[in-house]
């Protein structure tokens, strides 16, 4: 099966993706651009990716907002743009078609310290060789300082000529809350 806009290959395996629309189906690359694709002709998202390659024609990257283990934002200043991942398959936001952000909870992850004992290692190895304290290494840890570290994500509001659209940061970069703060209040 084809998708109507690209003309790519639509993955019948994912049982999560409808890919249904007005008049056609599309692929998940297509379905992207828009949070409610399904309510959209096949036109029209021909028409949303066309401007998104006219974005992406443009666009001259002046900064990156990363760190490590970070989603990646590429700016481009000059033209007021930006986007979110990778430049192949990604969708270019202007700073004006973000309406607001903010940073949600959704769980948190504990971190442990182990503390192991050695002694039992010891004790294996006296009593059954290299084999006995092969086996007792993992036998006698304690977890000490077991703390939960919150999971948090950042979440972008946009209103585009593609549609309203809520993007989630799962690790947003260093820097990305003033970023976001000061073309907020500039161009607005």
């Amino acid at each position: 099966m084809l998708c109507d806009v690209c003309n790519g290959k639509i993955n019948t395996k994912d049982l999560n993706f409808k890919p249904e629309v007005k008049g056609g189906v599309i692929c998940a690359q297509c379905a992207k651009l828009c949070s409610n694709h399904q309510l959209r002709t096949a036109d029209a998202i021909r028409r949303f990716w066309n401007e998104n390659k006219r974005r992406a024609a443009i666009f001259q990257q002046t900064e990156i907002l990363k760190s490590t283990g970070s989603d990646v934002i590429t700016v481009d200043c000059r033209n007021r743009l930006f986007y979110i991942g990778k430049p192949k398959t990604a969708v270019y936001y202007k700073f004006t078609e973000v309406q607001e952000f903010g940073r949600n909870k959704v769980g948190s992850q504990v971190k442990s310290k182990i503390k192991r004992d050695y002694s039992s290692v010891l004790t294996g190895y006296l009593l059954f060789g290299w084999l006995g304290a092969l086996l007792s290494v993992g036998t006698n840890d304690d977890v000490v300082n077991s703390k939960p570290i919150p999971i948090i994500k950042l979440e972008i509001v946009l209103n585009s000529f593609y549609g309203k659209k809520i993007v989630r940061l799962k690790n947003p970069p260093k820097g990305v809350k003033e970023f976001l703060t000061k073309i907020k209040e500039e161009y607005s």
